[in-house]
Formats: structure tokens, C-alpha cells, sequence
């Protein structure tokens, strides 16, 4: 796969930002029909970015993925407070990396794009675990095409037994019926580049002056990490040190690991 792009760049032919993770979501569904596999990994090795922002959308995808509660049913308080994380890290990367005002612009898009879809399901389908709730789509809007996918497993109604042992054995079924992307009402009134760009700026204003009070230092001083911390903990997602990674506190870019390491 990274062969194939490395040939499609050297003769000019590049892929869009959706395309690419279009792509690579295909590639995770071939290996695994569950959509288990952590694509942040497979992006690290295979990354076609050129501006320097590419890390930092693989680290916003990984953060917003998955806001949902124990039952499966979507969760408006940690999508909020992953939001708040995601334009957070957004503001460190770009006073550290001194992007300019467009490409700024085009995080808040991307972000925009990780807003997960809240269409309901035909009434034909039911919650395979027996939870009485509407089963809506769970795609955000970055893979979302022609057809909505169920967000959690289910069972047909009114079916004969055939089909219906065979779902039960499998345990569920993944449904999909058409329609285009229609984002979540629990998290509609977010769904605005004109609030996204004030938040963000506000945080960019904050973390510059931040920036500027620790003057030349190369490295960042203990205010910036107290305050990233405190971003990231209200998050409420386990924060880990891997050094393959983006650093999501100063935005050092993650280094292969060693061969001893693999």
C-alpha cells in the first residue's frame, strides 16, 4: 500500500485527505471485518502528508473516535470534552509549528468531518441486545457515503426463523441502509466552523502568550505542560507515553521504533 502511493506521488498523481482515509478504512475492514484495527498505526508508517499537519489529524481522528457509553449509545459529555481536547492540541500545534490562518482553517474542516452521524434506523431493525433505543448510524462524517451503518449490533424484525437463528448465532449484524450524512442532534448545535474558529483562537492566543512568556527556550516550559495536561485530563482518555507517536502535549513527531524494539 505505501509502495503504491510512493509510485502514485513521483508521477504527480496524489490522493485527497478523505480519499486517503477512505482508503485506508478499506484496507482495516479487508484485514478485519470488525473494524478493530488502530489505523493510527498504519498511518504513522505510510503517511503521504507534505505540510506537517498530517500527524496531528491522525492524533485528532484517534481522539474523537469512539464517544460512546458502555451500552453503546452515543455520549454528548465526552464528545465535548474530547472536542475541547481536540481544538486544545490543535492551538499547541499551531503556535508550535507557526501554521498559517488557512491551514488553520482546514483543521477546523477536518474536524468538522469527525462529527459522528445521527441518522435513525428503519423501523425494521431492532437493538440485538434487547436495549430499548433507536439504533442510528454511527460513521462520522470523514467515511460516511451513500449508506448509513448501524452503530451497534442488531436483529431484523418479522423475519422468518432461518434468518433469524442465523443472526442470533452471529451474534448481531452489522445494518446499512441509504442516505447521506446527517450529523448527531445531540451534538448539532457544534457542528459550526464559525464556533470551532473562535475556540480555537481563543486557545491560540492563550497558548502563544504562554509560548512567548517562556521567551527562546526550544523545549516547552511547565505552565505549557500543566496547562496541556489539564486539556488532555478532561478528555477523560488515559494519557501514555509512546514515542512512535505525535506527542500530543509539545508535538514532537514520533520516530520509528527499533529493530530491537520490533
Amino acid at each position: 500500500f505505501a509502495e503504491e502511493s510512493s509510485c502514485r506521488l513521483q508521477h504527480g498523481v496524489g490522493m485527497s485527505q478523505v480519499q486517503w482515509f477512505s482508503a485506508l478504512a478499506t484496507l482495516c475492514s479487508i484485514i478485519n471485518d470488525r473494524e478493530t484495527v488502530e489505523m493510527a498505526r498504519i498511518v504513522m508508517s505510510s503517511g503521504p502528508g507534505t505540510n506537517g499537519t498530517f500527524d496531528l489529524k491522525s492524533a485528532l481522528h484517534q481522539l474523537m473516535h469512539n464517544c460512546t457509553e458502555p451500552d453503546g449509545s452515543f455520549s454528548r459529555s465526552q464528545f465535548c470534552a474530547r472536542l475541547d481536547a481536540a481544538v486544545a492540541l490543535t492551538a499547541r500545534f499551531g503556535v508550535l509549528s507557526d501554521l498559517a490562518d488557512e491551514e488553520l482553517q482546514e483543521i477546523i474542516e477536518y474536524l468538522l468531518t469527525l462529527f459522528p452521524c445521527g441518522a435513525a434506523a428503519p423501523d425494521d431493525v431492532e437493538r440485538f441486545d434487547g436495549w430499548n433505543q433507536t439504533v442510528v448510524c454511527g460513521q462520522n462524517g470523514l467515511f460516511h457515503q451513500d449508506l448509513h451503518r448501524s452503530s451497534v449490533l442488531v436483529r431484523s424484525r418479522d423475519v422468518g426463523w432461518l434468518q433469524g437463528l442465523s443472526e442470533w448465532l452471529q451474534g448481531g449484524v452489522a445494518h446499512a441502509w441509504s442516505g447521506s450524512f446527517t450529523c448527531h442532534p445531540d451534538v448539532a448545535d457544534l457542528h459550526d466552523a464559525g464556533k470551532l474558529g473562535r475556540a480555537l483562537k481563543e486557545q491560540v492566543d492563550a497558548y502563544r502568550l504562554e509560548k512567548c512568556l517562556e521567551g527562546s527556550s526550544p523545549t516547552v516550559g511547565t505552565n505549557w505542560v500543566l496547562q496541556a495536561y489539564g486539556d488532555l485530563y478532561k478528555s477523560g482518555l488515559p494519557i501514555c507515553r509512546d514515542g512512535t507517536r505525535m506527542c500530543v502535549i509539545c508535538v514532537a513527531k514520533g520516530v520509528e521504533p527499533s529493530v530491537f524494539w520490533r
